[in-house]
């Protein structure tokens, strides 16, 4: 994604709850939160739009649900 956004945005993340401290193991719920950055109020919205959509895609691909 990085390579399709303009030189001045940021998309940073933290993984807030990663469902639990066993490893090898998927877990029931997890959460991260996305904090994007850039010039204009538009181009936050225009990546903002854009990581729901990859979330969405990420969501379908492993049967999985995501909220916003």
């Amino acid at each position: 994604m990085f390579e399709h956004m303009i030189d001045e945005a940021c998309v940073h993340y933290a993984i807030t709850n990663s469902g639990g401290i066993s490893p090898n193991v998927v877990q029931a719920e997890a959460e991260v939160m996305y904090l994007i950055r850039a010039p204009k109020p538009s181009q936050v919205k225009e990546l903002y739009e854009r990581v729901v959509k990859i979330a969405k895609g990420a969501a379908l691909m492993t049967e999985t649900q995501m909220e916003q």
